[in-house]
């Protein structure tokens, strides 16, 4: 692996985790297109860091409250979901395993694709009042669907911002919501792979340190991008783009 796969993968980690288009798709379809297996752990693990900072950055006033407040309402609701979301992909991954290596991603793309069509057609304030508070049966839901997000080429954050908008929250409460749920599912999804590796690669720290900032830089980005976005209905091209993805994926 060279350091330009190493930014190519910093970069396509932080948009694809946070844009509504599937980060593990993309990792997959990478992996076929250009033959590459990008499978290092320390890499991974580092990519994973710079979208978690990211994240604890553009949020880091809802997050100091959970820590701050952990009895909170906001609190309860973010465990409700992680544990929903945590016993359902364990499931998926255990149980369905087969479903997990990609050869289902135009599935899984097609899948996201459908979910922001079926949101931008129903979801319009003009004719949908988008005004509810975050609640305990929105974060159930989102729960679910961030659990099923495990599938490559489904979304987590398309999908948990469609459950979200489509139960009629706040544009920027679920947006915030389902961002700071990323957390605990990027952290443990590092650690499970930490663990489930026996044997760890030595790797240049030039290139943890160059994925680490491509990571965080791309994330960061991405999520400012997607909080404008979803203020102004504009799903409709990463629906073409994910339409396009998921029929190149059929041929690779």
């Amino acid at each position: 692996m060279n350091i330009l796969q190493i930014i190519f993968l910093g970069l396509l980690q932080g948009f694809t985790e946070f844009l509504p288009i599937s980060s593990s798709g993309h990792l997959i379809l990478f992996e076929r297109i250009f033959n590459v297996n990008a499978d290092c752990i320390l890499i991974n693990l580092m990519l994973h860091l710079g979208s978690l900072i990211a994240v604890i950055i553009v949020y880091h006033k809802q997050v100091t409250n959970v820590i701050r407040h952990p009895l909170s309402k906001f609190s309860k609701m973010f465990y409700l979901t992680t544990v929903i979301t945590v016993a359902i992909a364990f499931v998926m991954r255990f149980a369905f395993e087969d479903l997990l290596n990609g050869k289902y991603l135009a599935v899984g793309f097609m899948i996201t694709a459908l979910i922001l069509m079926i949101t931008s057609f129903f979801v319009k304030d003009k004719n949908n009042l988008i005004d509810k508070d975050m609640n305990y049966k929105t974060s159930v839901l989102v729960g679910i669907t961030q659990g099923f997000a495990v599938l490559p080429g489904i979304s987590r954050s398309g999908i948990t911002i469609s459950t979200g908008l489509l139960s009629k929250v706040k544009r920027e409460e679920i947006t915030a919501f389902s961002f700071i749920c990323s957390l605990p599912i990027i952290i443990g999804g590092a650690i499970l792979e930490l663990v489930m590796t026996p044997v760890i690669e030595a790797i240049s720290p030039l290139y943890l340190i160059v994925g680490f900032v491509c990571s965080f830089a791309s994330s960061y980005i991405a999520i400012k991008f997607i909080v404008r976005l979803i203020n102004k209905d504009m799903y409709f091209p990463f629906i073409i783009y994910l339409i396009i993805i998921g029929g190149v994926s059929l041929f690779v």
